[in-house]
């Protein structure tokens, strides 16, 4: 088998494909002569054009192709992926003039630009007069001849370029799609482009795991297309919306679907964001971004209250509708309704909620006069009791003081470190402001710690629980894919609830010290190979030991219960004894809903968790 990486990955994604009894069995004809067309090609031809499909999808010079371990002369086997249909030639074509200006250099087009009188200098303003003057009608020189001699001129200038083809480019995206599928909701979501599918496939350290599968989530070709369309719509409409382009964003959402309130019920709970339904959802969240963008309130918390209705429970929408109604669109009796909705709906998470009681309070203390019943009103005091367990009076707060420099003396530096803090043998750290309550406290008995935020309950629970995640054979359909690096039940209430049993008995086996250590000395290396570790296994072993095992796992407990790690504090510092969590807020920072349901745990754990406000 061949050494090379970027063929191997292709080959392999076809193969996978064909070989995938759900999907693969969706693919057309047409899809599937080409596949094995591929599998057919030389050796040599396939590495070719494996190199090219996983350049950017235009044309590509041939002094840029520097693939000596395939051939030093490329110019048969590219002419042969021609002749087979895998790549297009640009000489070959009967091509358009502006695609030909666009393939030619910049002192190529100052030559061309010389040959028909033009007098610019830059490339695209060259560019522009020339296919002006192209289209200049005139009695003695028709713009038909005048454009075929450019593009004559301008091919003569033109260095030898190669493009994939587009229907075979678009057939191997579809090919990847399909089998990177179910690593998109694995922390990748906004980089879905040919070199993130490379990337996903090419992981060679992914966990070792058994794929089970039992569930068909698409139906037929047309669902499964209409999945593939979607979610490359909104990677397409991001990209315009990076550039503030917001109504081409929103000529790649077309045509917007009408969400329907039964469209995934028959899906298994924690695979419902790979169904139809669930991507039309996200496009009518894309969409409602971009009206956002646009200031178009009204049309904005339409689209809301359609999401809320599809069925999917996505309780940030009762946040987004209340802002509009009460902040743009004044109407705090609809406000107040939707209010209420969101407090009594069990599927909207406890931070969610919180959010929703500070607006609720701020719209009654606002409005003394609201033409809203009584019995609503009445109802409130009972649905806010909830949030006085979390009130930030409750967390405990320290205070110190940081000396921090000014900004635009380094504002060079890609990487700005604006605070500074003299140690106890006079050297100076610039720092950030975390780096700085850490070093504050390091010299304060705290020997060891880090900014570890959320990441450190992630790394403990894997550690402690990887047989369980990896290895239990009596979970299905929550490993579809090789190129996963978590189960599709991660961060989802169904984790819990598909492993009560083997979870119950690893909690009662950690309130033992010595099981601990023993399984982060097992696990230590296969988790440093798929994530990368900035600890090594002693150091994790001695903060388990500092932390203590039933604190230990009541915190990885709250975590499963929050399907988040979300809002942990900053920093976690230790010594031989004890434990110190540490929430760091700058000049101007205040906390979030998640942060104050964390650090009220905590403090309800017994744990020593405050939040730090570093002033100047």
């Amino acid at each position: 088998m061949s050494n090379d990486v970027v063929f191997n990955d292709l080959l392999h994604t076809v193969n996978s494909v064909l070989s995938n009894k759900f999907e693969g069995k969706l693919l057309n004809q047409s899809e599937l002569q080409l596949a094995e067309k591929f599998r057919r090609l030389p050796s040599l031809e396939r590495h070719l054009f494996s190199k090219i499909f996983f350049r950017k999808h235009s044309w590509i010079k041939l002094h840029s192709m520097n693939y000596d371990s395939i051939a030093e002369n490329l110019k048969p086997l590219l002419k042969s992926l021609v002749e087979k249909k895998f790549l297009l030639d640009i000489h070959s074509l009967e091509t358009d003039l502006e695609t030909i200006l666009e393939c030619l250099s910049s002192p190529q087009l100052k030559q061309l630009a010389s040959e028909f009188k033009v007098k610019e200098s830059s490339g695209q303003n060259i560019k522009r007069r020339l296919i002006k003057l192209c289209n200049t009608k005139s009695f003695f020189a028709p713009s038909l001849t005048l454009r075929d001699k450019v593009s004559k001129k301008a091919k003569a200038l033109m260095e030898d370029q190669y493009k994939v083809v587009d229907d075979v480019f678009n057939t191997f995206y579809f090919f990847m799609f399909i089998n990177t599928m179910f690593s998109y909701h694995q922390g990748f979501d906004d980089h879905r482009d040919v070199s993130w599918l490379h990337y996903v496939i090419s992981i060679r350290k992914t966990p070792s795991f058994r794929c089970s599968r039992t569930v068909n989530l698409f139906s037929s070709r047309e669902d499964l297309f209409e999945y593939f369309r979607v979610q490359d719509s909104i990677f397409k409409s991001s990209e315009f919306c990076q550039k503030k382009d917001y109504d081409k964003a929103l000529k790649c959402l077309e045509p917007i679907p009408i969400l329907q309130n039964n469209i995934a019920c028959c899906q298994a709970s924690h695979l419902r964001r790979y169904s139809v339904g669930y991507a039309h959802v996200q496009l009518k969240e894309k969409e409602l971004e971009i009206k956002l963008k646009q200031k178009q309130y009204s049309y904005a918390t339409k689209i809301a209250e359609d999401i809320l209705d599809s069925g999917f429970h996505l309780g940030k929408m009762y946040e987004r509708i209340c802002i509009n109604l009460m902040s743009h669109l004044k109407d705090p009796e609809t406000a107040l309704n939707f209010l209420n909705q969101g407090l009594k709906d069990e599927s909207v998470g406890l931070h969610i909620k919180l959010g929703l009681c500070e607006r609720a309070k701020s719209i009654i203390a606002k409005c003394e006069s609201l033409k809203t019943s009584e019995n609503l009103l009445k109802e409130f005091p009972t649905l806010l009791t909830f949030a006085e367990d979390y009130k930030i009076v409750n967390i405990r707060k320290i205070k110190i003081k940081a000396r921090r420099i000014s900004i635009d003396e380094f504002s060079h530096k890609k990487e700005i470190r604006p605070y500074v803090y003299q140690k106890a043998d006079q050297s100076m750290l610039f720092c950030s402001v975390e780096d700085y309550v850490l070093e504050y406290f390091k010299e304060r008995g705290y020997s060891n710690g880090g900014h570890f935020e959320g990441r450190i309950l992630f790394i403990l629970f894997f550690l402690l629980c990887w047989d369980i995640i990896y290895d239990d054979k009596n979970v299905d359909n929550v490993f579809l894919s090789p190129t996963q690096l978590f189960p599709l039940d991660w961060k989802t209430p169904y984790f819990i609830s598909n492993r009560q049993k083997f979870l119950e008995i690893r909690f009662s086996e950690l309130l033992s010290m010595n099981r601990i250590s023993e399984l982060i000395a097992i696990n230590y290396e296969k988790l440093a190979l798929m994530y990368g570790m900035h600890s090594t296994a002693q150091e994790l072993q001695h903060l388990c030991k500092a932390m203590g095992s039933e604190v230990l796992v009541a915190i990885l407990k709250t975590m499963l219960k929050n399907c988040s790690i979300g809002g942990f504090p900053d920093l976690l510092l230790w010594n031989d004894s004890t434990c110190k969590y540490i929430e760091v807020k700058g000049p101007g920072d205040s906390l979030s809903h998640k942060q104050i349901i964390w650090l009220t745990d905590l403090n309800k754990l017994g744990c020593d968790a405050c939040v730090c406000n570093v002033e100047v």
